[in-house]
C-alpha cells in the first residue's frame, strides 16, 4: 500500500532542466557537476536540439557561421563563444526558471502578444534573443504585456 501511494504522487523528469525544476519546486538544492562554470559554459549541440533548430539556424541566430558552431561542438575555437552566446545562455536560464520543461516546445511556438503575434522561434531566428530575455524580465517584475 505504501508503494502505491508513493508512485501515485511521483513526477517524472526526462531531461536535466525538467529535473532541476522539480527539485527546485520541492526546495531541494541542486549542484550541477559540469566541466565549467554554469554561467559561462555552453553546449551548442544541446542548445540547438533544445530549441528545435538546425546547426545552421542556431548559427544564424548567434550571428556566426555553421562552421563556427561545428568547431565549438568539437571543443575548439571557443574564445568568442561566451561573448556570442551570452543572450542565449540568459534565455535558457529564464526558461529553466519559468517554463516547465515538457511545455518548452509548445511555448517556443506560441504567438506572443508583446511581439505583435510573433513566436519566440521567429524571434530567435531573427537574432532577437535579447528581446525575449527582456520580456521574461518584464513579466517577472510584474510589468504588463
Amino acid at each position: 500500500m505504501v508503494v502505491r501511494q508513493k508512485f501515485a504522487d511521483a513526477e517524472w523528469a526526462f531531461n536535466w532542466p525538467h529535473l532541476r525544476q522539480l527539485l527546485k519546486a520541492r526546495n531541494i538544492r541542486v549542484r550541477a557537476r559540469h566541466k565549467g562554470n554554469e554561467k559561462t559554459s555552453f553546449e551548442p549541440l544541446s542548445a540547438w536540439r533544445r530549441l528545435g533548430l538546425s546547426q545552421e539556424q542556431l548559427a544564424n541566430a548567434l550571428n556566426v557561421t555553421a562552421r563556427t558552431v561545428q568547431i565549438w561542438e568539437a571543443g575548439r575555437g571557443t574564445s568568442q563563444m561566451n561573448k556570442k552566446t551570452l543572450d542565449l545562455r540568459e534565455l535558457f536560464t529564464r526558461m529553466n526558471d519559468y517554463v516547465v520543461a515538457p511545455e518548452e516546445k509548445h511555448r517556443l511556438s506560441t504567438l506572443l502578444e508583446a511581439f505583435t503575434g510573433r513566436t519566440p522561434e521567429e524571434l530567435i531566428a531573427d537574432r532577437r534573443i535579447r528581446d525575449l530575455v527582456i520580456e521574461f524580465d518584464r513579466l517577472r517584475d510584474g510589468q504588463p504585456v
